[in-house]
């Protein structure tokens, strides 16, 4: 059974040191927070089901970056707080 994790301001980097040192893969469960970055997720080619990679963060709450389908996305921490992922 996988593991479900809310990305969120309380458990970002904590998420991110742990469950992401093992695998650093996860699936996009579903979207949660605010409609128009849902909505700006989306339009960045990211859905429910997609298999993404967590390269990386940014120094001072900078951006993560994320690749998927042989792109390298780049999000703000607000829109990485709209993720609800699934470990693999």
């Amino acid at each position: 059974m996988a593991r479900v994790i809310v990305i969120c301001m309380s458990n970002l980097n904590q998420w991110a040191e742990h469950t992401l040192n093992k695998t650093k893969e996860c699936v996009i469960d579903s979207f949660a927070g605010p409609l128009h970055l849902q909505e700006r997720l989306r339009e960045m080619g990211l859905s429910t089901g997609l298999v993404i990679k967590i390269k990386g963060r940014a120094p001072w709450k900078g951006p993560w970056l994320i690749e998927y389908s042989e792109t390298v996305l780049a999000i703000r921490e607000q829109e990485a707080q709209c993720l609800i992922v699934k470990s693999l």
